[in-house]
């Protein structure tokens, strides 16, 4: 059951309603009063919005909500709907157009039992049948929404991991799709994998670097020709002091070339003995000084041949990650050839010198090895390594797009592996394939239900029908509906085509045709919710008892009950027919447009305590406007419902005291003797109470004038019938 409209926005009247905490939740059996123009009408229209599935063509924009007494929410979009038939001017509209023909109502005929059985037959199967196909959709969705998660999973994994935004399932999918044919070819491997990531999240570009520039020499030619040196011997008369003796020689070495062409001795100022000179230059021969040239150049040659770097070979931070390990290895073992390689030029070094010193004598070169190989071999793996960066410097965004994109297929390859996705895939297609087999198996059902629904469709059933109730209304048969060869149903009165029909005969004919068509197709009233607006129109009351009386034996059982009336005495009729069940099974409400300030809108409240109290209008109303004189208010309620009230009274008092056909403005003759004083009153009801033009609308009396006109309309009454109106004080009910 509903049990209360937690808002109604931009809906007519109901501007900006909520439900307060003041207003009684719903029962089974809901009486709603209001006078016209309240908004009682418009209140109905949201819950035919429910019947419909579908906004009011006038209030596209409307918002509301009703919650059952399992709180569940239903709102404008329709996705969830109560079971709900309304019978409201709406209805009316919609099914019966007076002058084109009544849309026809298909009831079952009793005939009609085998074709009932295999019908029910037909719709527990269909049932049946819907309920494996929403299982079918619900497998498929599952397995589609597990996919659609785990491709944003992945996706924005990749993305963060990689940094690329925006990166979603949308940019991901296309790529899963292309590799899942040959998934194993788009794997990396550790090595590549780690390469292309390193790649992939570089994000500084690295200068360009020299390559390692070194001009090496054979080894082995050195020391063939430092060992031919060292194998020479000077041919000399040598003095052996000085053989023994190096220092000496040396001293005595220098000292014979500062003493070339001098004969006396700068030492010790002695001459110098030919035969000296002479000896020392048979020890000092040319084959010695040509031995000592030579070895010197060797040397020279020697130290020139030794690797001097320009500059220190660069830190292996110089280069992108994924290079630095190999450069390290590379530019220690290049250090480590060219330190080998000094060391070899430095040893044959070392022989000359030591031939230098000892060179009468025969010596053997230092056992060294020739590198020069494995040291052009270093130069040119770590000129490679360099060669690497730069070209990587060179297509920087493009290897590191490369990259990316590799990766991307290679985490593809892992979602394809571990998701299983082409599997799920094939699972999804399978699932939609049963469920556009179960599709058109469905269809088949339907229209097997159909042709059977077609053959149990009767016209003249659902006339036949209409017009039992009919005669319920009316309490005769002299009206009655018809149908046509176009399957409408046309009205006749007597026989004849039914014209100037009065609004009571109108209202009675839709509501009988309203609840015939609630037996369309079988419906179960007890499973369903009814709202009623206004089953009795104001202008013909003839069949008020009729109509009561109808209401309360065919919707006694509904679901749940809303009637909506601005008829005070068939209000009285429910209320004393729904107090007959228990206090937690029924309510009563009252609609009123109020002013908040700007605008007139419609509210819901609980029923005023006089409209229980009182069984008549007349009684309501004198009470209405006796409060007022007692205690007069501001309130929008009394300002702008004052008017209204003091006419429908007055027609009330002076119909039964003046039982003529007049008008109000005669009868008021017989009131109020002074011509002045009922213009004024005249005035105030026609002008306030009859909305005629959008500026009276908006406009309301102030209280000094409802006040005036209060005090002329008691003091008339009770000067002209003091009796009546002493009964009228003691009717109205006395506060506790």
């Amino acid at each position: 059951m509903i049990k209360k409209i937690t808002r109604i926005k931009d809906f007519g009247v109901f501007r900006n309603f909520s439900w307060q905490a003041t207003i009684p939740e719903f029962k089974t059996y809901n009486l709603i009063y209001g006078w016209n123009y309240s908004g009682k009408t418009t209140f109905s229209r949201v819950f035919r919005c429910f019947e419909l599935g579908k906004l009011h063509q006038d209030y596209l924009s409307a918002t509301f909500e009703l919650e059952d007494d399992h709180l569940n929410k239903y709102d404008q979009t329709f996705i969830a709907k109560p079971k709900i038939r309304v019978f409201n001017s709406d209805f009316i509209k919609d099914n019966l157009r007076w002058e084109e023909g009544i849309e026809p109502i298909f009831l079952l005929g009793k005939e009609n039992i085998e074709l009932q059985k295999e019908l029910t037959e037909k719709k527990n199967e269909l049932q049946a049948s819907e309920a494996v196909l929403t299982d079918l959709i619900n497998a498929k969705k599952r397995k589609e929404d597990k996919i659609e998660e785990s491709l944003t999973a992945k996706a924005r994994a990749i993305g963060d991991l990689l940094s690329l935004r925006p990166f979603t399932k949308i940019h991901f999918r296309p790529i899963v799709e292309r590799i899942k044919q040959n998934a194993s070819s788009h794997i990396l491997s550790e090595k590549d994998f780690d390469k292309y990531k390193s790649q992939a999240l570089s994000k500084d570009k690295k200068d360009e670097l020299t390559e390692v520039s070194i001009t090496v020499s054979s080894i082995e030619i050195f020391k063939n020709a430092v060992e031919k040196i060292l194998q020479k011997q000077v041919i000399a008369q040598t003095i052996q002091k000085l053989l023994d003796n190096k220092e000496l020689s040396d001293w005595v070495e220098k000292g014979k070339e500062l003493h070339k062409d001098r004969v006396i001795c700068e030492f010790c100022g002695n001459p110098i003995g030919t035969d000296l000179l002479e000896t020392l230059n048979k020890h000092f021969s040319k084959d010695y000084e040509s031995l000592k040239c030579e070895i010197s150049e060797k040397v020279s040659g020697l130290e020139r041949s030794i690797i001097k770097l320009d500059s220190p070979l660069y830190q292996e931070i110089s280069l992108y990650n994924d290079f630095q390990a190999e450069y390290k290895l590379l530019k220690n073992k290049l250090e480590t050839e060219i330190s080998n390689y000094n060391i070899s030029i430095n040893a044959l070094i070392r022989d000359l010198n030591a031939k230098k010193d000892t060179p009468f004598d025969k010596l053997n070169v230092s056992a060294i090895s020739d590198n020069k190989a494995s040291l052009e071999n270093s130069i040119e793996k770590i000129n490679a390594v360099i060669q690497k960066h730069n070209t990587r410097t060179a297509k920087f965004e493009e290897e590191r797009n490369t990259a990316i994109e590799e990766l991307k297929e290679h985490y593809a390859v892992e979602f394809e592996t571990e998701e299983k996705y082409s599997d799920t895939l094939t699972l999804i297609e399978g699932d939609r394939q049963s469920i556009e087999a179960k599709k058109q198996s469905l269809q088949e059902q339907k229209s097997k239900i159909l042709e059977i629904e077609n053959k149990l469709s009767e016209t003249v059933i659902g006339a036949e029908k209409v017009n039992e109730y009919l005669k319920i209304f009316f309490g005769k048969d002299d009206i009655k509906i018809e149908a046509n060869q176009e399957n409408k149903f046309k009205l006749l009165r007597e026989g004849h085509e039914a014209k100037n029909l009065s609004e009571g005969e109108k209202t009675a004919i839709s509501f009988a045709y309203f609840t015939a068509k609630l037996e369309e197709r079988n419906t179960k009233i007890s499973e369903t919710i009814v709202y009623i607006d206004d089953p009795v129109s104001s202008l013909d009351s003839n069949h008020l008892f009729n109509t009561y009386s109808f209401v309360k034996n065919k919707y006694e059982k509904a679901k749940q009950l809303f009637i909506s009336s601005h008829n005070f005495e068939f209000f009285n009729l429910l209320k004393d027919w729904i107090t007959d069940f228990k206090q937690k099974d029924r309510e009563l409400f009252l609609i009123e447009r109020r002013n908040n300030g700007t605008n007139r809108e419609s509210e819901i409240f609980p029923i005023h305590p006089l409209l229980k109290d009182f069984k008549s209008e007349y009684h309501y109303l004198f009470s209405i406007i006796n409060g007022f004189k007692e205690n007069p208010s501001t309130e929008f309620y009394h300002l702008y419902n004052m008017p209204n009230i003091i006419r429908r009274y007055l027609e009330a008092f002076l119909g039964f005291k003046v039982p003529k056909h007049q008008g109000l403005d005669k009868k008021l003759d017989n009131l109020i003797d002074d011509k002045v004083t009922k213009e004024r009153v005249l005035k105030f009801i026609n002008h306030y109470s009859h909305h005629n033009s959008l500026l009276r609308s908006l406009n309301f009396p102030d209280l000094k004038e409802c006040c005036d006109v209060v005090e002329v309309v008691i003091g008339a009454v009770k000067l002209k019938d003091r009796a009546h109106f002493d009964a009228l004080i003691e009717s109205i009910p006395k506060t506790p």
